[in-house]
């Protein structure tokens, strides 16, 4: 077989012709960024990273938590979206053979390059136990074929699950199989600071993605009075989105984090890059750090071209 290079939609974070997922907590914005990539796949605009604006791409959801008409519609209009290039499908479906063959006639009809579905688990079935891997791989497999054959990017949106493991390979509802089987898997959620974060934590095809953070901001000339803003790349990473249970264990190490802080920022300001780097070398996590940072009230400035954290007065 020919070497093929890997098509993509949005680089490096969902491929064509593969599966994405996309996790997270309910209220974390999950369907925001949906709607996000969707209306910005649908005019040809760029996406965050993008060096270009591409060909306006159509895109099919499937939903089931929000209404067309009050929420997912007016979400896409503020977000600038074109309907146009856009189908909503709400109505009884599962990912069984007939669905498969329904949705198949779907996709035939409207050729979309990006099929979301959100969220995953509602198109599964009362049978089906998605915490059984041989069940989940069933549908995860037809929905990698139709994702092959048509050379569409399927973007499966999934819920955490309330127990953390500390690991975001890990957060999501179901068997394990659902984080083998895609090729991208992406995590929302807020960081220790309260900022909303999306961050990459699987990546088969090509080098992770920068973690990107957003905010819902106040947009008065909306329908819903809100829409999804990006505002750069943050320096949190997937697993720190995943808060495990509190314990001895990490109050200890965030009273070693405190002390650490207290230590280097005792002679005044230092560079948020230097601290950082000298917090991973005494064993310290990022997550612990920003946690040490928020209760000791350490404040972030910009000085040229760099951040200082220093201790209030």
């Amino acid at each position: 077989m020919t070497p093929q290079r890997v098509a993509w939609l949005w680089h490096p974070y969902i491929p064509r012709g593969k599966l994405t997922m996309l996790d997270g907590d309910p209220g974390q914005g999950k369907s925001w960024i949906t709607v996000e990539v969707t209306s910005k796949l649908s005019t040809g605009k760029k996406l965050p990273g993008q060096r270009k604006v591409g060909e306006p791409r159509r895109v099919l959801i499937l939903a089931t938590e929000d209404d067309i008409a009050d929420t997912i519609k007016p979400r896409l209009m503020a977000q600038g979206a074109n309907l146009d290039n856009i189908r909503i499908y709400q109505g009884g479906l599962l990912f069984d053979s007939i669905g498969a063959k329904r949705l198949n006639a779907t996709i035939e009809e409207w050729k979309p390059d990006l099929i979301v579905i959100d969220p995953v688990v509602s198109y599964v079935g009362g049978k089906l136990d998605i915490n059984r891997a041989n069940e989940v791989r069933e549908i995860l497999d037809r929905l990698d074929l139709i994702a092959r054959e048509h050379g569409c990017a399927v973007l499966i949106v999934r819920h955490t699950r309330k127990a953390r493991s500390g690991s975001a390979m890990d957060a999501g509802m179901g068997s394990r199989d659902f984080g083998a089987k895609v090729r991208s898997g992406l995590i929302a959620g807020k960081d220790v600071e309260g900022m909303y974060v999306l961050a990459h934590y699987k990546h088969s095809t090509t080098q992770g993605g920068l973690s990107l953070g957003y905010e819902i901001v106040e947009a008065p000339d909306t329908f819903l009075g809100s829409r999804l803003r990006w505002v750069g790349a943050v320096s949190t990473q997937a697993d720190d989105l995943v808060v495990a249970p509190v314990n001895e264990s990490r109050g200890s190490k965030l009273d070693e984090a405190k002390a650490f802080l207290l230590r280097v920022l005792k002679d005044g300001p230092a560079p948020a890059k230097s601290i950082s780097s000298a917090a991973y070398a005494e064993g310290i996590t990022e997550v612990t750090l920003k946690r040490a940072k928020k209760d000791l009230g350490i404040i972030s400035e910009m000085d040229g071209d760099r951040w200082f954290w220093s201790m209030t007065e």
